[in-house]
């Protein structure tokens, strides 16, 4: 797997391997995060996956998902 597929799936669900919970990413320049346009809104679709994470960049206020409607 590669190493933005494995972030994408760790961040989806939450913790590492090991169980280790993950709570956030934290990237220095957003351009290095994703070398295509379409996986930078994977990355912000599975890290919002979770009620309660947030995306921010300085140009963006942070982006909540609504909870799901029952």
């Amino acid at each position: 797997m590669r190493p933005f597929e494995a972030m994408l799936k760790t961040v989806a669900v939450g913790h590492l391997g090991d169980g280790t919970k993950m709570r956030g990413v934290v990237v220095l320049n957003e351009d290095r995060l994703a070398r295509r346009a379409g996986n930078n809104e994977r990355f912000v679709e599975a890290l919002t996956a979770d009620d309660g994470r947030v995306f921010t960049d300085e140009r963006t206020p942070a982006v909540r998902r609504p909870p799901l409607q029952a």
